[in-house]
């Protein structure tokens, strides 16, 4: 048996040491690659992942209630209803149905020529005749003093009672307008369309505007033009008058009534000693 060396222990010794340490640095590198570097990078990744996923959630959820939206806008919103001419005159005729026999009070501003008014008024209307008095209250509402007398049958008169004077408008002139809107009507045969609203030519030189509810909006004559608004339970309380462009008349209706008038209302009772203006279409007689 030979004895051992010195120098074989030492060496091995050493060889192992070299192992161990190659060992212990192989598990650094390991861990510090999985601390440092693997998992940081899986966090990163899967963070991303996730982003991606739930935008992809999001995006899926955006295109479910947009096309919920437009389903239940689909079923909502309908194509505007298409009339004809007879449907429209029919329901036309229906709203203005209250014109033939009716009578309105109120207050009426008025100012035309040298005369201006503010004061109440009463209108009576029955098929193509109609009157409007206008007149002062007086003092607590007694006695009241007739200011102006406007008759039209046929023709057109404005009777002013403290002036003395009498405007007569032969039927042929500006100022006459038919209010027979259901004789007029029944008689046409075109109705026009521009954007919402329906327009019945009565004539080359007057017109008929009504709404989308079928309300008459507008009564339009040469240079006369007669505004009708705020409508309620498909009755107008305000109507404006223009002549040339320039407001001479509005009138606030406090209260509609439709009693049956007599015939007799539509006479005025014009005394001897007045004033006489006769109105032809392109100026005085």
């Amino acid at each position: 048996m030979k004895p051992s060396c010195p120098e074989n222990k030492s060496g091995h010794k050493g060889a192992r040491k070299l192992r161990d340490g190659m060992h212990r640095s192989q598990l650094f590198l390991t861990g510090f690659v999985i601390l440092f570097i693997k998992t940081p990078l899986q966090m990163v990744l899967g963070s991303f992942q996730c982003f991606v996923v739930r935008k992809d959630f999001q995006w899926k959820k955006i295109f479910l209630l947009i096309s919920i939206f437009l389903l239940i806008s689909c079923s909502i919103i309908q194509k505007p209803k298409e009339y004809d001419v007879t449907e429209i005159r029919n329901e036309i005729l229906k709203n203005i149905s209250f014109w033939k026999n009716c009578k309105a009070s109120g207050i009426i501003n008025f100012s035309y020529k040298n005369l201006e008014l503010k004061e109440n008024f009463l209108f009576r209307k029955k098929g193509d005749k109609f009157r409007i008095d206008i007149f002062s209250g007086g003092l607590m509402g007694l006695s009241p003093s007739t200011k102006a007398q406007i008759l039209y049958d046929d023709s057109l008169q404005i009777f002013l009672p403290d002036q003395k004077k009498l405007y007569l408008f032969e039927p042929n002139s500006e100022l006459n307008i038919n209010l027979d809107f259901d004789r007029i009507i029944r008689k046409v045969s075109i109705i026009e369309k521009e954007k919402k609203k329906f327009i019945i030519p009565v004539s080359s030189e007057a017109k008929l505007f009504f709404d989308q509810k079928f309300n008459l909006e507008l009564i339009q004559k040469e240079d006369i033009k007669i505004n009708l608004k705020d409508y309620r339970n498909r009755l107008p309380y305000n109507l404006i008058i223009f002549h040339d462009e320039k407001e001479v008349a509005s009138l606030w209706i406090d209260g509609w009534n439709f009693s049956e008038l007599k015939d007799e209302i539509f006479n005025l009772k014009i005394p001897n000693n007045i004033e006489i203006t006769t109105y032809k279409k392109n100026g005085i007689k």
